[in-house]
């Protein structure tokens, strides 16, 4: 079996964990080792990089897409490979790729030809449709529809029930409001909302080093909890 450690030990943690647990109880895979959170304290928290025993993989439920990087780069950085998670219950085309790291939760969909990148957090019931790319780091919250050949880029957030037609392009670093309906490109990072989805206010700072300030603020701090 493969030492598997989950990044994050909020709520989001656990639902991982169930995944594993569930895929464990139709073929044994993953010794879960505990989960990697540097603020939060208990038991099977580990504190620090030094503390993850040698050899492990692991997988992200950071919902913020900064940090979900941040804490990827990390580990990737210190010699630790992430794993690629599929709950039982969803589909994958053998004619899609999945990146490392990937998690798709129960009841998704991702179809012939379509490209994820590392990293990506795909949430229940959500579906990814033929020739779709999705960049590194990206959170797609529960409830997602992304219809063909649609490109969205690195650290892009879709809250719940977003829904974007075909042959649209996000940008990299554009975070899209709950229950949006992206219709037309979004070529600048910004927080986007509405339907017709509409830019809300731009980003004005790249990602930050490790440390630093990150993601939107006070308002729009809600995109980034899933």
């Amino acid at each position: 079996m493969t030492n598997l450690l989950i990044i994050g030990a909020a709520e989001p943690g656990y639902e991982i964990l169930d995944v594993v647990e569930s895929l464990n109880e139709r073929e044994p895979r993953y010794r879960f080792v505990g989960f990697f959170d540097e603020v939060k304290k208990g038991d099977s928290i580990l504190c620090s990089v030094e503390a993850i025993p040698a050899g492990t993989r692991f997988v992200s439920s950071i919902g913020n897409v900064i940090h979900r990087k941040l804490l990827f780069d990390r580990l990737t950085e210190n010699g630790f490979h992430p794993a690629t998670i599929v709950a039982p219950g969803s589909w994958i085309s053998p004619r899609s790729t999945l990146g490392l790291g990937v998690v798709v939760y129960p009841n998704c969909a991702i179809s012939h030809g379509a490209e994820i990148g590392d990293n990506v957090l795909i949430n229940y019931n959500c579906s990814v449709s033929h020739g779709c790319r999705i960049g590194d780091h990206t959170n797609i919250c529960p409830g997602v529809n992304i219809a063909g050949d649609v490109s969205v880029g690195s650290s892009v957030f879709l809250g719940l029930g977003t829904k974007i037609i075909e042959k649209v392009r996000v940008c990299d670093r554009a975070y899209v409001g709950a229950n949006s309906t992206v219709v037309s490109d979004i070529e600048r990072p910004g927080v986007y909302v509405g339907t017709p989805c509409r830019l809300l206010r731009e980003l004005e700072a790249e990602i930050p080093a490790e440390g630093e300030e990150t993601g939107p603020s006070s308002s729009t701090d809600v995109l980034t909890t899933r």
